[in-house]
């Protein structure tokens, strides 16, 4: 299971209404390729590589000011600390939280929060797989594909990256195999 289409809409409409949101996205393939569609997608915001473990901690919040960022969006994070939320109330800057894995943190009401995983049945589709669905930019889809197998999953739209990219890929699958 994916984003519904309202949730798909409800993403696009909100991220169009920033003009310089701060994308802070997991430090892996799978956050950095959601990062890199979504930025495509607006042609506009900065992107910061979250590299604290487990969760997003406060310390990232000291790049909304630096930046003069008028929105968040994190991408492929787990967990956030309360903390962050916190500063994101005291200044009423709005947070957009994509992610697909299950999460033990307490998401506050005012946190526009979209994971599958609690669309009914569920897959763990990478978030790079739901960035695509909010971009629908058929150019990119080579972002989608790099990292979604980096998060071994084999997307639906593999055949079609096969038949415009085929020195890029193997008939096969399995996400291992092309990983």
């Amino acid at each position: 299971m994916m984003l519904t289409k309202i949730q798909i809409g409800k993403i696009r409409n909100r991220l169009n209404e920033f003009s310089n949101p701060l994308f802070l996205f997991d430090n892996d393939a799978d956050g950095l390729c959601s990062f890199l569609l979504l930025q495509r997608y607006l042609g506009r915001g900065k992107g910061v590589p979250i590299k604290s473990f487990p969760e997003l901690s406060i310390d990232y919040f000291r790049r909304v000011r630096e930046l003069d960022c008028d929105s968040i969006v994190i991408l492929d994070k787990p967990n956030v600390s309360q903390e962050f939320f916190e500063a994101a109330r005291e200044i009423n800057i709005p947070v957009i939280w994509i992610d697909h894995h299950q999460t033990e943190t307490k998401i506050p009401d005012y946190i526009e929060y979209y994971n599958p995983v609690y669309n009914k049945k569920s897959l763990s589709t990478p978030t790079t797989v739901l960035c695509y669905q909010v971009s629908n930019l058929k150019d990119d889809l080579w972002l989608m594909i790099i990292g979604a197998i980096s998060d071994r999953f084999m997307p639906k739209e593999y055949s079609d990256f096969l038949k415009t990219y085929p020195e890029l890929g193997i008939k096969t699958k399995d996400p291992f195999d092309v990983f």
